[in-house]
């Protein structure tokens, strides 16, 4: 079913050009209208250090709205110089590190931002932003000039903490709609591609979802946070499937269960990396296995400061160079983990 949006509100064109990609959407760079870049590690025996770097933040969790603190960061992506934007919720922007600065700079002020995409071809950053109970996602230059554009209007979807931007059209994780939309962004009209039908723990359902990466098949991996699994969309199927998470979307911390996860990012060779929130843990789960191969960040079990310790991960991507970047909500900081091919 098509729903066409009518609406006062005026609503930007992306228009752009099919090329192929085959790297990076570690640091997700999600283009408009290019295949999805993924993290390519050299090989399957790819490790990641599990020590990680404070940069971005206050590696002892303090939160401030000066350049050089966050408070309650949600989503980033990176692009292809390893600049880091970063949606600084509580702090109401959208905010900009170049590789190895210790302070940020602004891109937008004065709204508060959950979900942000990156859009290669049109060096453009999506955001979904709301103030005043108005919610929609916008359009803004990477490099912050210009004015927003908004993309989506408000009453479209409700809260949305993820968002994939492709062939020139946008994917909404529909939070508090228990759905995914696919978005047109040239004639204001979207399909319902996953949930949709209230909530619920049957394939057909989602549970207040907080995560989407969409592969080059146009597949849909979803972060179904309240049933506590990763659901597999395929293209133009009206139901999931679970391919991580107990199968009756209970919580546990065993690497076979998930704990509300509101992340899940996808490699060219199918491996799931997954912000496994409510364990406090990064989680590496291999293609059709039915648990996790490895605990990446967070084998304490338990949340904190320390270097390989997270409070509530809420995003991650790779760089160009397969370094893994968290974002550590609730301890106000961004977190990198260097990888280490030596065994490839």
């Amino acid at each position: 079913m098509v729903i066409l949006i009518i609406t006062g509100v005026a609503v930007g064109v992306t228009v752009g050009r099919k090329s192929n990609i085959s790297t990076d959407d570690g640091t997700t760079e999600l283009s408009t209208t290019t295949t999805t870049k993924r993290p390519d590690p050299e090989c399957l025996l790819s490790t990641w250090n599990d020590n990680g770097t404070t940069i971005a933040g206050s590696e002892d969790g303090i939160h401030g709205d000066s350049l050089n603190l966050l408070y309650k960061p949600r989503d980033l992506v990176i692009d292809n110089n390893n600049d880091i934007y970063i949606s600084d919720t509580l702090n109401s922007r959208l905010i900009r590190y170049t590789s190895n600065a210790v302070e940020g700079y602004p891109i937008l002020n004065r709204l508060s931002i959950r979900g942000i995409a990156l859009s290669a071809d049109e060096q453009a950053i999506y955001l979904s932003t709301f103030a005043f109970h108005i919610e929609r996602i916008e359009r803004i230059n990477k490099n912050g000039s210009g004015v927003s554009t908004v993309i989506v209007p408000t009453e479209v979807f409700s809260v949305c903490y993820s968002l994939v931007v492709r062939l020139e059209n946008t994917y909404i994780c529909d939070t508090n709609n228990n759905r995914v939309i696919l978005w047109f962004n040239s004639n204001s009209s979207f399909d319902v591609v996953a949930g949709g039908n209230g909530f619920g723990t049957d394939s057909e359902h989602l549970q207040a979802p907080e995560g989407i990466f969409v592969d080059d098949d146009l597949n849909i991996y979803v972060a179904d946070t309240r049933n506590h699994r990763i659901q597999l969309w395929k293209k133009g199927t009206s139901k999931g499937i679970t391919v991580a998470g107990n199968p009756l979307s209970l919580a546990g911390s065993g690497l076979g269960e998930l704990s509300s996860p509101r992340a899940v990012i996808i490699d060219s060779r199918g491996t799931m990396f997954i912000a496994d929130a409510g364990n406090h843990r990064i989680l590496q789960w291999f293609k059709d296995e039915t648990q996790a191969r490895s605990i990446l960040v967070g084998s304490t079990g338990t949340f904190g400061l320390n270097p390989n310790q997270l409070n509530n991960p809420t995003s991650l991507k790779f760089d160009t160079k397969g370094n893994l970047v968290v974002v550590d909500s609730d301890n106000n900081r961004v977190q990198k983990y260097l990888v280490d091919n030596s065994q490839c």
